[in-house]
């Protein structure tokens, strides 16, 4: 559901694009969508609309705000200029929440009960009125925390800012807040909360279901998507940007391990592999680059000709070899398996917190060192296979899976369906 700067309400089928109106709606200052109920703010006139998604879209109340004393139509008309930005509903479903400040160097949210639940006009006056005395004049947008009651997220400038209205405290990120100006956002993939960055935070939404938060990056024309601690799982929306094969992957990846619905009736664990093969280096001048060329003259389909095996080319000495793959048991000291060589090795267990882990871990994952198609297979058949470690279980209703996710092509493909 959308209004466009025409006025127009619109709802689009996601799953089609088709997109139909429903409403033409002037001097819209704010809305928000609840279970199958719309409120829209409407400056002038002051009133507040309310759609009823479950029966076409059709207008179900109109509450007109007509008392012009009372706190509801103060809030709409603050003096000095400010109009309400946007407003919000509990997941109580009890009160609307209603902020303003673009214009102050104070942020006001005020509390209104619905009269009688959702679907119903909220009250003239206010139960509560909340002040945050912070210069917050370029806030764009509120929110429910997904899973923290009474908590608001805010988007201001290029930063989200957490409040627990309960405990009148700054949330996590503090003061500060979460974020930071960033115009270019090639191979952005932030790893933790502090190198979070935005190009003009815009809206900001939640998904409950799955405990996601998605902030609209307006001049980035993107949607960064967080986990319920902002932790970063994607991007929507790559407008500009070439994006690799590995940041797809990485992407599918949290994508799965994020998701509830799959999460809930399943273990998750998480390995990374390359290719065993070490690269080829020269006895005396350190890397030799030319020694790459002799790949065709030392290895073949069947692997490894020789390890021992030395190639001379002009000024360099080059040889291969392979390192080590595939799991012997558990290193609890370092929390992964063993062994672990630098791309391959099983990092997260098959577990009941092997979702929560593997969305971690791969962030931390760097591209490169081939692709070779055995290394994944050895890693997980002695792992499936482990007489103490093995994830399997006796339960006849229990599957078992591998999920194999690439970046392009692989080698020793025959040997890995072996």
């Amino acid at each position: 559901i959308y209004f466009n700067g025409a006025g127009q309400g619109c709802s689009v089928d996601i799953t089609t694009g088709d997109a139909t109106k429903f409403a033409t709606v002037n001097n819209v200052s704010g809305a928000d969508l609840k279970n199958n109920y719309l409120y829209v703010f409407r400056k002038n006139p002051k009133q507040i609309l309310i759609y009823d998604l479950d029966n076409n879209n059709s207008l179900h109340k109109t509450c007109n705000i007509t008392n012009g004393s009372s706190d509801l139509h103060n809030v709409i008309s603050r003096v000095g200029g400010v109009n309400l930005s946007s407003l919000e509903i509990d997941k109580s479903n009890s009160y609307l929440f209603s902020m303003h400040g673009r214009n102050t160097n104070t942020l006001w949210v005020t509390k209104f009960p619905l009269e009688s639940g959702l679907g119903s006009c909220p009250s003239e006056t206010s139960s509560s009125f909340i002040t945050l005395n912070k210069d917050l004049r370029q806030t764009r947008d509120i929110e429910m925390h997904p899973t923290k009651n009474d908590t608001f997220l805010i988007t201001h400038h290029n930063r989200i800012y957490e409040w627990d209205a309960s405990a009148n405290s700054w949330g996590t990120g503090g003061s500060s807040g979460i974020g930071g100006h960033r115009s270019n956002f090639t191979n952005y993939n932030p790893s933790s909360r502090s190198q979070i960055r935005f190009n003009k935070s815009h809206g900001i939404a939640v998904d409950v279901d799955n405990e996601r938060i998605y902030v609209a990056d307006r001049n980035a024309n993107k949607i960064q998507v967080f986990d319920k601690d902002f932790g970063f799982i994607k991007i929507l929306g790559k407008t500009g940007q070439n994006v690799s094969r590995m940041v797809a992957a990485t992407d599918a990846i949290k994508e799965v391990v994020t998701d509830s619905t799959l999460t809930s009736g399943a273990h998750f664990g998480f390995g990374t592999w390359a290719s065993s093969v070490e690269v080829w280096y020269s006895r005396w001048s350190g890397f030799g680059p030319r020694c790459r060329d002799q790949k065709a003259r030392i290895m073949d389909e069947t692997g490894i000709k020789d390890p021992n095996f030395w190639v001379f080319h002009p000024r360099y000495y080059c040889q291969v070899r392979e390192k080590q793959v595939g799991y012997s048991n558990w290193n609890d000291n370092r929390d992964r398996g063993i062994p672990c060589e630098v791309w391959g090795c099983l990092q997260v267990k098959v577990n009941r917190q092997g979702a929560a882990k593997t969305a971690i871990k791969v962030k931390q994952v760097s591209p490169g060192g081939g692709t070779r198609a055995e290394d994944f297979t050895t890693i997980a058949r002695q792992y499936f296979d482990h007489p103490e470690d093995s994830p399997k279980t006796d339960d006849e209703c229990a599957k078992n899976y591998i999920i194999i996710i690439g970046d392009g092509d692989w080698g020793r493909h025959q040997a890995a369906l072996t």
